[in-house]
């Protein structure tokens, strides 16, 4: 980190079709710490499914403007759930989320 607490402010490059969320979007780090954070990453449309897309997640310290690159790879999916799921002939609850927005039949 520096000499000193540091104050980083997330921001990205790439991802094209995709938008990258931070939470929190800015953090303060003193010098040997560490710190988590959450990552959402949303299809917008212009990312094709089941196709890879690639950016930077960009980590820039206030005080000089140096800047940490993470580099992110995602892979948008239409559906994504459970590749079996299996019972005793009771309901069962399995997890599915839907990589896009909008209605969804099945039959």
């Amino acid at each position: 980190v520096g000499p000193a607490t540091a104050t980083f402010t997330a921001s990205t490059a790439g991802l094209t079709g995709l938008t990258l969320e931070v939470d929190p979007p800015s953090f303060e780090l003193a010098r040997g710490a560490s710190r988590t954070f959450e990552v959402t990453i949303t299809r917008t449309g212009g990312a094709a499914l089941d196709q890879y897309a690639g950016g930077q997640l960009m980590l820039t310290r206030g005080s000089d403007g140096k800047v940490v690159r993470v580099p992110v790879v995602v892979k948008p999916v239409g559906l994504a759930a459970p590749a079996q799921v299996g019972g005793n002939g009771g309901p069962i609850t399995y997890g599915v989320t839907f990589g896009y927005a909008g209605a969804f039949t099945a039959s």
